[in-house]
């Protein structure tokens, strides 16, 4: 921030309301120190708040896609030597971190999700889609999106909700072919791979979970380049 600073002009100074040197008259970028005394008084979850209402007002279409998934900050270790969890929600177009919430201890991603969504403006997730990992494929979660934000939920799936995955195992082909979407080879990270999805209907009695629709099968094949050995294809 320091170096980003100086290299302002006089006019944004002006306009930002800084002071001028009493020697020469024009205006200055603050020191390091005083980024430092500045930021330690600020209050983290009141700055966070706002920095996300901020980004929103420049483009609220950036909510009709978020991806919510929680990662460990890095040289967040706590006196026992825990990392520090946090839930986010990130604008799939944009990229950019919109809100977060703390996990707390001994507790894990899905008690911090309402929380997390409620700090975002209402009215603008309607219609949303928001995607997250297996852990939110259960009844409270896909209760609030759907219900208390008129939203809607793309969940993964995995082998420990045997329930609700085997509902969807039934209704889905098991074959990769004929798939209803295709990719076509192409090259990712040095290897082919081609995508398949298949898709099918159901009811949210069918498929276990509040709001829920529709499952979708996703498959990954893929393969080196021609100079390497061909491997066989791979589920995802």
């Amino acid at each position: 921030m320091r170096a980003w600073s100086s290299k302002l002009t006089q006019r944004p100074w002006r306009a930002l309301g800084a002071r001028p040197d009493p020697k020469t008259g024009r205006y200055r970028a603050p020191s390091d120190t005083t980024f430092f005394r500045i930021i330690n008084g600020l209050d983290a979850a009141e700055f966070d708040l706002r920095i996300g209402q901020w980004m929103m007002a420049q483009e609220i279409s950036m909510l009709q896609a978020l991806a919510i998934d929680g990662k460990c900050l890095r040289g967040s270790g706590r006196g026992e030597g825990k990392p520090l969890p946090w839930l986010w929600a990130v604008s799939h177009r944009l990229r950019l971190t919109l809100a977060q919430e703390p996990i707390e201890e001994k507790s894990n991603e899905i008690p911090a999700l309402q929380p997390l969504l409620c700090k975002l403006p209402k009215a603008a997730l309607e219609g949303a889609m928001i995607t997250g990992n297996a852990i939110h494929g259960q009844q409270s979660s896909s209760a609030f999106v759907t219900q208390e934000l008129g939203a809607y939920y793309l969940w993964g799936l995995k082998g420990n909700q045997s329930g609700i995955w085997e509902r969807a195992a039934v209704r889905l082909p098991q074959e990769v072919f004929p798939a209803e979407y295709d990719t076509g080879w192409t090259k990712e990270h040095g290897r082919l791979v081609r995508w398949h999805l298949q898709r099918t209907s159901v009811s949210p009695e069918e498929a276990g979970l509040c709001g829920g629709w529709q499952c979708i099968a996703v498959w990954r094949e893929q393969k080196k380049l021609p100079q390497g050995k061909v491997s066989g294809p791979s589920e995802e």
